[in-house]
């Protein structure tokens, strides 16, 4: 399985882009996040069976767009559960739900998908800015 790199804009720069705000995950707006996937990494990772891997860069070893919400995309792709991520996994369900479009869009991927999801997270930790 080949990788396919993106990069979160709010803290990276790379040749693929995508934006993820923790605060969203912070908020669980889930609405928000799920529209933020784009469908180059819907295709890749469903149709094509790439794995798909977001860097981002967070003073922790690793962010909540690595720990909550990757795993919980995953999750509603596959139809699988994330048992530590429940709550989490229901909340985007129902932002799903909730969403004609949003819906929609994630059930055309879901029906002509080949491959299962495969999303995983890269945390570059850096050091927290010295306020003065």
């Amino acid at each position: 399985m080949n990788k396919v790199v993106f990069h979160n804009m709010t803290q990276s720069f790379g040749s693929r882009l995508c934006y993820f705000r923790s605060t969203d995950v912070e908020q669980k707006n889930y609405h928000r996040l799920l529209w933020s996937v784009t469908d180059e990494m819907l295709y890749l990772s469903l149709m094509k069976g790439k794995k798909i891997v977001v860097i981002d860069r967070s003073t922790k070893r690793q962010n909540k767009i690595h720990r909550v919400f990757l795993p919980v995309l995953m999750a509603l792709l596959n139809g699988s559960d994330v048992a530590h991520l429940a709550a989490s996994r229901a909340q985007a369900a129902q932002a799903l739900d909730a969403d004609q479009s949003l819906r929609t869009r994630f059930e055309f991927w879901r029906k002509r998908a080949r491959h299962k999801a495969v999303f995983r997270g890269r945390t570059i930790q850096v050091r927290r800015e010295v306020r003065v």
